[in-house]
């Protein structure tokens, strides 16, 4: 379960990069990833 979790997190830092050059997409997908990690309650 743990393991895919750090798989999708990774994904999302991926996605980061990818959209790096629009900061407010960027800023839209930190604060999702923030929140979704919050609510499934895993931590780094």
């Amino acid at each position: 379960m743990i393991k895919n979790k750090r798989q999708l997190f990774q994904g999302l830092k991926r996605i980061k990069k990818i959209y790096n050059k629009d900061q407010k997409f960027y800023h839209f997908i930190n604060t999702v990833e923030i929140q979704d990690l919050s609510e499934s309650s895993f931590s780094f």
